[in-house]
């Protein structure tokens, strides 16, 4: 009878563990278009659409950090708000868009370049979403007449809409390895 109630009790247990995991935080869309120029500057666009899933997605999306290199690179917040679950907006004022060095630098921000730009959005909820629209201007490749992207996109989180661009000067030999045909696009532009 013990190793019937101990083996119940083992069961109930497990089975109660195994509730289904619910991402705290959601991207509804992720919309990123790039233009690398004749002189390798870049021009970068991204229109960013979260959705808070739960209580634990609030202080996820309250804030947004785009961290740069401001020797390299100038970043401006075009329009950011708060969407709220009836529809209504509460848009983002300048005071609530920051400037700060990167403290995860490990100069720890003294005479530091690597800098981070903060979007503070107001009256976050559960349901409500937070949209971005950020430029990036890269006046100074890290390498000459070289440049290279990456996007990390979580397993953990939910996606709808994620779509990246590729607009490049015709001077400008753009290989995408990971095309399926591994194509050089000269002068055109690219979806993935």
């Amino acid at each position: 009878m013990q190793k019937l109630l101990a083996l119940f009790i083992t069961c109930t247990f497990a089975a109660s563990s195994m509730a289904e995991y619910a991402a705290p935080i959601s991207t509804e869309k992720s919309l990123v278009e790039i233009h690398v120029n004749k002189d390798w500057s870049v021009r970068q666009r991204m229109e960013v659409v979260n959705k808070v899933e739960t209580e634990q997605g609030i202080s996820q999306l309250g804030e947004q950090k785009i961290t740069y290199n401001s020797a390299h690179e100038r970043v401006r917040v075009i329009k950011a708000y708060t969407i709220h679950p009836d529809g209504t907006k509460d848009m983002v004022t300048p005071d609530r868009i920051r400037t700060q060095d990167d403290q995860d630098d490990t100069a720890n921000g003294v005479y530091s370049e690597s800098k981070v730009k903060v979007i503070i959005f107001p009256n976050v909820r559960v349901g409500s979403k937070t949209y971005y629209l950020v430029e990036s201007f890269e006046h100074t490749p890290d390498f000459p007449k070289n440049f290279s992207w990456s996007e990390y996109f979580s397993p953990h989180r939910k996606y709808g809409q994620a779509e990246a661009i590729f607009r490049c000067a015709a001077e400008v030999g753009f290989e995408a390895p990971r095309a399926r045909n591994g194509s050089v696009l000269t002068g055109a532009k690219r979806r993935f």
